[in-house]
């Protein structure tokens, strides 16, 4: 399948339209938000050098990936609805230190569907954890994204291997669960 590489806003459209279809079919929904404590104890060294803006830099919304910040809130058209979980993590992929593969076990869940940001740091990490716990994986190849195009289509085209992932549309998961 050929991907035309969507623009951030693009995503953040598509992931709310999963997300709501998602919650027309009744299915369990849970976010992940990278994110560290005020004291950064948990950020890797190598983040705060190489990452910008870096863990802790101040901006518009404070203190870049800091919980409790406005910087680290999940973007209104996809925030948590009452009763779905957040797992905030500390690092790029959703399972390490979260209790993510509990919580996912003891609902009895085996398959899940990712998207969001970025393609090539948490969301790739995640789908790899996933994979390795034995969790069958989709993605949503028009809902997540890297900063730079390029990037963004080689990812998506070496997943559409099936090996890590399936790779499909939003539209197709959709009417898929409907």
């Amino acid at each position: 399948m050929r991907w035309a590489c969507p623009s951030r806003r693009w995503q953040s459209r598509r992931v709310a339209e999963a997300l709501a279809a998602a919650r027309r079919a009744g299915l369990a929904i849970l976010h992940t938000r990278e994110g560290y404590e005020e004291n950064l104890a948990q950020c890797p060294d190598w983040k705060r050098v190489r990452a910008r803006p870096g863990p802790g830099e101040r901006g518009p919304r404070g203190r870049y990936m800091i919980r409790g910040e406005s910087g680290h809130a999940i973007i209104a058209p996809c925030a948590p609805l009452p009763g779905e979980a957040v797992f905030d993590k500390p690092g790029s992929g959703a399972f390490h230190a979260t209790g993510l593969e509990e919580h996912l076990r003891s609902l009895g869940i085996r398959q899940l569907v990712l998207c969001g940001v970025t393609l090539d740091c948490c969301v790739l990490a995640s789908l790899f954890e996933a994979n390795d716990r034995n969790f069958q994986c989709l993605l949503l190849g028009d809902a997540t994204g890297t900063y730079d195009p390029a990037t963004t289509m080689a990812l998506l085209a070496m997943l559409e291997t099936g090996v890590i992932a399936q790779v499909a549309q939003t539209c197709a998961f959709a009417s898929g669960i409907a």
